[in-house]
């Protein structure tokens, strides 16, 4: 079940809400000029919530059913607890300086464009790690399951151990002296822009790096 309102400079978050049902399972507050979110714990099936495009500075404590949290393009300094269930956040284009736990549950996270320099230990479920556009010096571990990584224009000096799993990785724009072993699985990497003394030849023949960008960054 959704529920979406169309654009209304008179929105009133709280009278939304209370015309509601109980067991909806997504709501949808993109774009409604929004400087905050009421509590909606009220909401015991709520599995989804879309707060893109609003001048939130916090979220209030999510429900503990929740499994996908979009919350792109706000004014986001810090997250709340995320709930164990969840498996999907986006958090892009905000001013987030560190991210709270990470639930064992995550599969997909996206948090460019913030101001993170570091991230929590990563789920083992992890399968897309987009954290490019950040002052990020290190990554954690990574997910045996990981397939896409994209870390470009951060402050990275090495890379950790690459799963075999791995598909995709971006790791142009940072500071990186040398690679790690790559996984035969990869079937698209861009390495420009680092400070790489050596770079095997097999890997420049496979490898041709694609200066369009737009295609690989995910907003």
């Amino acid at each position: 079940m959704t529920t979406e309102f169309n654009i209304n400079t008179e929105f009133n978050i709280e009278n939304y809400l209370n015309s509601l049902s109980e067991n909806i399972t997504e709501i949808n507050l993109s774009y409604k000029n929004l400087t905050y979110l009421p509590n909606m714990n009220k909401f015991k099936y709520l599995k989804k919530i879309i707060c893109n495009h609003n001048q939130l500075t916090s979220l209030p404590k999510l429900p503990e059913s929740l499994e996908y949290l979009e919350c792109n393009n706000n004014q986001l300094t810090f997250l709340p607890e995320l709930p164990e269930s969840l498996n999907y956040l986006e958090c892009n284009n905000n001013q987030l300086t560190f991210l709270p736990e990470l639930p064992e549950s995550l599969e997909y996270l996206y948090c460019a464009y913030n101001q993170l320099t570091y991230l929590p230990k990563l789920s083992e479920s992890l399968r897309c790690l987009y954290c490019n556009n950040n002052q990020l010096t290190s990554l954690p571990e990574l997910s045996s399951n990981l397939t896409e990584l994209l870390c470009m224009a951060n402050k990275l000096t090495s890379l950790p151990e690459l799963p075999n799993s791995l598909t995709f990785l971006h790791c142009g724009y940072n500071q990186l002296t040398y690679l790690p072993e790559l996984p035969k699985t990869l079937s698209y990497f861009y390495y420009n822009n680092n400070q790489l003394t050596y770079l095997p030849a097999k890997i420049k023949e496979k490898y041709h790096p694609n200066d369009d960008l737009e295609n690989v960054i995910k907003n």
